[in-house]
């Protein structure tokens, strides 16, 4: 069984979603039903509108969130996991002033990211100006 430090994986930047993602369990470890990320989501920060044709949750660690799940708007804390259904069209927003830092779990070890409003425009990072 593995042991994986979260902190010696590598930290990337989202390409769609302003969060930063660390892939902690994934098939590069050997799984084969499911994938797990660290995932900061910075103030200001967001996740864009997608679904899974899997389950997922979302367990929050730290800071405070909006989740939007279908037509329904939900404000999550640290503390709090959001289960969400195959095919529902999710999304976070960090409007606070904090970082919020959350575990996501995909039950598929390669699910796809669905964009049904079709794919967003790439994130620009104040950094990469």
């Amino acid at each position: 069984m593995p042991v994986i430090r979260h902190a010696q994986q590598p930290a990337t930047k989202g390409y769609y979603s302003k969060i930063i993602n660390r892939q902690i369990v994934t098939s590069a470890v050997g799984a084969t039903s499911f994938v797990l990320w660290e995932q900061v989501i910075p103030p200001g920060g967001y996740i864009v509108p997608h679904y899974h044709e899997v389950e997922e949750a979302l367990t929050f660690l730290s800071g405070s969130v909006q989740v939007t799940m279908g037509d329904e708007h939900y404000q999550v804390e640290a503390g709090t996991t959001v289960f969400i259904r195959p095919f529902l069209k999710h999304s976070v927003l960090n409007r606070g002033d904090e970082p919020t830092k959350l575990i996501a779990l995909v039950m598929s070890a390669d699910a796809e990211v669905i964009y049904p409003d079709g794919f967003p425009e790439p994130v620009i990072w104040e950094d990469d100006i």
